[in-house]
């Protein structure tokens, strides 16, 4: 048995973490879609609301909220880049000793 094989175990728990993590990414998309959407609601109802002095404060609690929910997106996606280059490595590391 040499170093590279797997047992079936292990190709089990590997299987189990790459599915995962699919649903994890998947569950992620379904809340930013459900952040989208409830910003864009959020916006019609202070748009319904803008008069004068009024619309200046809306557009500057939508600006926030539209940064909060930038800076929540990119940092998952910070976060999801920075795992795949680890894993990345990791593998690298793997057929490096390997050879």
């Amino acid at each position: 048995m040499n170093d590279l094989s797997i047992s079936t175990d292990e190709k089990m728990r590997l299987t189990n973490k790459k599915m995962l993590k699919e649903e994890l990414l998947r569950l992620a998309e379904h809340e930013r879609k459900c952040a989208d959407l409830a910003f864009e609601r959020l916006l019609k109802t202070l748009k319904l609301k803008e008069t004068g002095v009024e619309r200046e404060s809306a557009k500057l609690k939508a600006d926030g909220v539209r940064l909060f929910l930038g800076v929540t997106s990119l940092y998952a996606d910070l976060r999801d880049l920075s795992n795949q280059v680890k894993i990345d490595k990791s593998s690298v590391a793997k057929n490096e000793c390997s050879v």
